[in-house]
């Protein structure tokens, strides 16, 4: 099967050769580069048949065969899939199961859809729909929330559009996570209330006369600030192998804060397009070290030598502390009112260690003293549930942390204590 036949490999290309001379292997449970490689001949030839199946898996109408059923060679391929995933990540899926609910993901995502989206996205990361959606079980699990939400409530038109965009995605398919764990606990909920001030919430769970909203909001803590020094990364190399046409090898090293990383890269291009214009770039070694660049390039030895390229990473204590501010204080927690009893449903994407939690509540503490210091009204949030997935590890569930932010009632202190439960159980094949 295809999706099998992937390894994990990255193609680094050295200067001016396409298809790529060499490789870099990459540990797919720790993502650390394991040495650099020649490709043989073999794997060449695969490069370029894998290009072009995915080509024509991009060409696709809906009168094909669905791209998913391809990318497993055949539709009969599912049981081995299934077994393969239970035996590698200790999961328990049904194919039975499976086949429903992949039967309603297909109305999202059909032929049309991948086609329409591939041809679309400017800056694609992957030509693999797979990528679309994280990987092979955060794709079961959302098919599994499609099949839900359609059973339960009712799959919109709104709800699709929001899946099929790749902007609104991330927020849409945790929305889905946390809605379809709360059904299928049985909670009695109520998706997406209008209030009376025309704000639409994410839920509302219902106990007799008691009730409580909640908001769910995924924010990966340091997603926003690493995307920041990868993007500036690749473009870096995406520049240079456009302008260079042999081999080299070296580091670059940009020592700068995030907030001025973009206008020191923006420096060092035009520093290297002077150097290459004179010809000073190409006498070897060329070097630059001063506060800002630390840069050491010489003649390469192809295909085996390549640049590495680093910036300024954020610290976790401005990743926590930007998180919490633009997550858990701001952007969807303004909808919450404060006549309700409110909750947030809080995905950061990170592993989350006892050590790192502490770490967590302690900048809430911290804010929220902030904010009352300068009578900010911070009653709007009652409680927040910490929740996350982490699906690369083969779908290890982190058990909810419960954090009070104001006094409660104990029949709110059940619900809470039940919708906690509900994401901890949810989903049971994990």
């Amino acid at each position: 099967m295809k999706i099998f036949k992937y390894k994990f490999k990255m193609a680094i290309f050295t200067f001016g050769k396409i298809p790529p001379e060499s490789v870099v292997r990459i540990n797919p449970l720790t993502f650390t580069v394991e040495g650099v490689e020649k490709i043989s001949p073999k794997e060449i030839e695969i490069i370029k048949r894998n290009e072009q199946f995915y080509n024509d898996l991009s060409n696709l109408s809906n009168d094909d065969q669905w791209w998913f059923w391809q990318l497993l060679e055949k539709e009969n391929n599912l049981l081995q899939l299934l077994n393969y995933l239970n035996s590698q990540f200790n999961t328990n899926l049904n194919k039975k199961k499976v086949d429903t609910h992949l039967k309603f993901f297909k109305i999202v995502y059909d032929n049309k859809w991948w086609s329409s989206f591939s041809k679309g996205v400017k800056k694609k990361l992957s030509n693999n729909p797979i990528t679309f959606f994280n990987g092979v079980l955060p794709l079961l699990r959302l098919a599994e929330c499609i099949y839900i939400i359609n059973k339960n409530i009712s799959l919109t038109e709104q709800i699709k559009n929001r899946l099929t965009n790749l902007r609104e995605f991330e927020g849409i398919n945790f929305e889905l996570e946390v809605l379809s764990s709360f059904l299928q606990a049985d909670l009695k909920i109520n998706p997406y209330p209008e209030m009376n001030s025309a704000r639409v919430l994410e839920g509302e769970i219902i106990s007799g006369e008691d009730k409580i909203y909640y908001e769910a909001t995924k924010r990966n803590i340091l997603k926003s600030d690493l995307g920041k020094a990868r993007n500036v990364q690749v473009s870096i190399y995406k520049w240079l192998n456009k302008r260079i046409s042999r081999s080299i090898k070296g580091h670059i090293i940009i020592n700068s804060d995030l907030k001025i990383l973009m206008e020191k890269k923006k420096q060092l291009l035009n520093i290297f397009q002077s150097s290459i214009k004179s010809g000073e770039f190409f006498n070897f070694p060329y070097k630059i070290q001063s506060k800002d660049y630390n840069i050491y390039l010489t003649e390469g030895n192809p295909p085996l030598d390549f640049v590495t390229i680093d910036t300024t990473e954020p610290t976790l204590e401005t990743s926590l502390a930007t998180w919490i501010s633009n997550s858990l204080f701001g952007g969807k927690t303004k909808q919450l009112s404060l006549e309700n009893f409110n909750v947030l449903i809080a995905d950061p994407s990170s592993l989350w260690d006892p050590k790192l939690f502490e770490r967590v509540i302690e900048e809430i503490k911290r804010q929220l003293r902030v904010r009352i210091k300068n009578n900010v009204n911070v009653n709007n949030i009652s409680a927040i549930i910490f929740y996350t997935i982490n699906y690369f590890s083969g779908g290890i569930k982190h058990i909810p942390h419960i954090f009070l932010l104001n006094k409660i009632n104990p029949p709110e202190e059940k619900l809470i204590n039940n919708m906690r439960n509900a994401l901890e159980k949810y989903p049971d094949w994990l």
